[in-house]
């Protein structure tokens, strides 16, 4: 029985990741299109290449802390379930408050 509740806590664990990693990306958005007004489009690649080694710096630590980087198929569920519910969910309210479309 152990064993399903270190899944289950795992679960979790990654579907907040997926949650986090949503709000970070709609906040780079945010950020890219505020900023990006007038600028080089050479600047908008700079930011979304550091985007997503922050994203590569964050996610697995989060898995390791998890499940010891033990890469199953509920990992890769959990987090895509996790963006999946934050779009559902957080995201129009969001998109609201900072003027997006979409």
């Amino acid at each position: 029985m152990e064993f399903i509740n270190w899944q289950l806590s795992s679960m979790s664990i990654l579907f907040i990741t997926g949650v986090i990693w949503g709000l970070l990306f709609d906040l780079h958005n945010y950020i890219k299109k505020k900023s990006g007004v007038g600028r080089v489009k050479k600047a908008g690649g700079l930011r979304d290449f550091f985007f997503w080694v922050c994203s590569f710096f964050l996610i697995p630590p989060l898995i390791f802390v998890a499940n010891w980087l033990e890469l199953r198929l509920y990992v890769w569920f959990s987090i895509g379930m996790g963006l999946i519910a934050y779009y559902c969910l957080f995201h129009p309210s969001l998109a609201s408050v900072f003027g997006f479309k979409g």
